[in-house]
């Protein structure tokens, strides 16, 4: 089939994408002990994970004479395609450990982690392919477009409390 158009012809194809996510982990450890030993652990992990992916096209496609196929505008010819994507992630973890101990060793431990990962995979096409394309009046416009913005914001933080009458220690990390 063919498409004729008195005056203007516009193609637009748009595409927005928006993600907003907050992931946060916490852990506690406690640990007493009137013996000779008390142990805390704690560990904590926050991840996020976004992805975005898609396909955004405007396109005048297999319009040809071979088929008596055309496309025919009697002023300017717009083809556009737009891709907007927001990402704003905020992942965060905290690890605190408690150890005590009358008798002689106390230890403490505590890990935090936080990761985030963002993936942009749009593909984002304006054109003519494999068609025949004509106006009287103006020209032909083709313009394609992708705008991203990530915001990603991670914070990890760990503490550690030890206390012994003879050997304390904590570690964090």
């Amino acid at each position: 089939a063919s498409v004729i158009a008195g005056g203007v012809l516009t193609l637009t194809a748009d595409a927005t994408a928006d993600i907003d996510v907050t992931g946060v982990a916490a852990a506690l450890s406690i640990a007493a002990s009137s013996g000779s030993l008390a142990i805390g652990l704690s560990v904590t992990v926050a991840l996020g994970e976004n992805t975005v992916n898609g396909t955004d096209e405007a396109l005048i496609t297999d319009a040809d004479a071979a088929d008596a196929q055309s496309v025919t505008a009697g002023g300017p010819i717009t083809i556009a395609a737009a891709n907007a994507n927001d990402i704003d992630a905020l992942s965060g973890s905290v690890a605190a450990t408690i150890s005590a101990s009358s008798g002689s060793v106390s230890m403490g431990a505590s890990v935090a982690v936080a990761l985030a990962e963002n993936t942009v995979g749009t593909d984002v096409t304006a054109g003519i392919r494999n068609s025949v394309v004509g106006t009287t009046l103006g020209g032909i416009g083709i313009d394609a477009v992708s705008n991203t913005t990530v915001d990603a914001v991670t914070f990890a933080a760990s503490i550690g409390v030890s206390g012994s009458s003879s050997v304390a220690g904590s570690f964090t990390g």
